[in-house]
């Protein structure tokens, strides 16, 4: 591969992830953290949101430990199983949520408008696509 494009493909990965955080400051909170919310919100436990968000348990952790100090979420032991940690949100981290996530949907609807929705399927599908060939090299490189 030409090592001018490989150096402006990462360079594009990276300001990608670095543009995610499209919410102002004052939400406190990152994208990760609003779907954890969202999701916890909506009846999943901790382990499914890990594995429908495709990240790490560390990741989860320090995210869970980042709302709990916030004051958004909290954590009890279950008491029909005392291995399993029930994560709550708060009234306060349901308010922050509605706020922030009335924010990022009106960033989200002027970033569609703007790109357009042909726009916005190419990109999703590129992504998926982009997406399955890093996992799929990934585990390739992992297991030689």
């Amino acid at each position: 591969m030409n090592s001018l494009v490989r150096e402006q493909f990462v360079r594009s990965l990276m300001r990608l992830k670095n543009i995610l955080c499209v919410l102002p400051a004052q939400h406190e909170l990152n994208f990760g953290e609003i779907v954890m919310m969202r999701r916890l919100l909506e009846g999943e436990n901790v382990a499914t949101v890990q594995t429908n968000l495709h990240v790490s348990k560390p990741a989860i952790s320090q995210m869970l430990n980042s709302l709990e100090k916030k004051g958004y979420v909290f954590r009890e032991i279950d008491t029909n199983d005392r291995r399993k940690i029930m994560v709550t949100v708060t009234k306060e981290g349901e308010e922050r949520l509605l706020s922030a996530k009335r924010d990022f949907d009106q960033i989200l609807g002027r970033i569609a408008e703007e790109f357009g929705e042909e726009n916005m399927n190419e990109f999703t599908r590129l992504i998926s696509h982009l997406t399955h060939i890093i996992m799929e090299v990934k585990e390739e490189v992992l297991h030689e």
